[in-house]
């Protein structure tokens, strides 16, 4: 389920809103207006794995110069 930011119109509010079928329809937060510019937004990715980015052998069992 996607969560996309949007923009009021009529109030400037930006708030985030949830996308949980294909009926649903954003309103502002604030003052219920339907007229919104979708905001564009950045992400980010974790990752858990405990070899350092600069290493280019996963296992440590190859020759490769990353160690």
């Amino acid at each position: 389920m996607p969560i996309y930011k949007y923009r009021c119109k009529k109030c400037k509010t930006v708030f985030e809103f949830l996308k949980t079928g294909t009926s649903d329809t954003p309103v502002c937060d604030t003052c219920g207006c339907k007229e919104l510019d979708k905001q564009v937004t950045a992400f980010s990715v974790r990752s858990e794995d405990p070899v350092p980015a600069n290493r280019s052998c996963r296992t440590g069992t190859c020759s490769c110069s990353g160690s």
